[in-house]
């Protein structure tokens, strides 16, 4: 007996037309065993095939998340080592109060540099000088702000300032506690680069201070009396569109020093500012 191809009915061998259905009886053809075996394959290399495309996919992301956390990391590290290169190039040539260097370079004064008259101290409590022209000695006792503080010296951090540790250049993480960099408006080290700043470095032992007076494009000699201290110092264009006050006074066998950075880029602050003079008014080495 044969069946329907359409309806299922079952009809007798040899019948042309399905009785039930009236369609054409087309008998069907056996299928290739290969085909069938074929058909019947298990289709655990497929599977396998998408695990190994997944866990591919899976280590190219985390690839790629390692390369975006060492870019940053990189790039943190590169600040630092930016920062750093600022204190070499400040303190690694004896600065000469006369006026020259180990280039033979000479302070100019008056209109011949852009830092204003040489700083002198006035009965009327004021200093001619840099960052601004004639610098108003401030009331610099009424900032207020935050004391950072750590085993070698205390500064005040006035409020609007941020205070960021200087990292060892030995590249062991360690914190080099002779030296701080105080950023206005600042909220990473980053911002060293972009906002006006102060970078202090103290010395408790037998030592001298020293400028890298080559980086500077012209400067002049300034006085800055400020409390205990009688900061002196050049002031002027530096590395560029910067200009800035290398200030240091001696404290015992060891000194004091701040590098006022009061031009960076579109940002500008003054010696006269009182925050400015309270910073380097409030330092205490210990």
């Amino acid at each position: 007996m044969a069946f329907c191809g359409n309806c299922g009915a079952q009809v007798p061998d040899g019948t042309k037309f399905c009785p039930a259905c009236g369609k054409p009886i087309i008998e069907a053809r056996p299928q290739d065993p290969a085909a069938v075996q074929q058909n019947k394959k298990s289709p655990l290399p497929l599977i396998l095939v998408g695990i190994a495309g997944a866990v591919i996919a899976l280590i190219v992301v985390i690839v790629a998340i390692r390369n975006v956390f060492a870019g940053v990391a990189a790039a943190n590290d590169k600040s630092t080592a930016l920062s750093d290169m600022i204190y070499q190039a400040a303190y690694n040539r004896q600065y000469t109060k006369g006026g020259s260097s180990a280039s033979g370079k000479e302070a100019k004064s008056g209109s011949e540099s852009s830092g204003g008259d040489v700083a002198e101290s006035k009965s009327d409590g004021t200093s001619s000088g840099s960052g601004g022209g004639n610098v108003q000695i401030a009331d610099y006792a009424s900032i207020t702000g935050e004391t950072y503080e750590n085993g070698v010296f205390s500064v005040l951090v006035p409020d609007g300032w941020a205070a960021f540790p200087v990292k060892s250049t030995s590249g062991d993480g360690s914190i080099e506690e002779h030296k701080l960099n105080l950023v206005k408006g600042g909220t990473s080290d980053v911002d060293l680069w972009s906002k006006c700043s102060i970078k202090i470095e103290v010395a408790n032992y037998s030592a001298s201070y020293s400028v890298y007076l080559d980086a500077f494009e012209n400067y002049e000699d300034v006085t800055l009396p400020l409390g205990q201290y009688t900061y002196t110092g050049p002031a002027g264009e530096y590395q560029g569109d910067w200009e800035c006050a290398m200030l240091s006074a001696t404290n015992g066998e060891g000194f004091v020093a701040g590098s006022v950075f009061y031009k960076v880029k579109d940002e500008e602050i003054s010696l006269s500012d009182a925050d400015v003079q309270a910073i380097l008014a409030s330092i205490k080495v210990k």
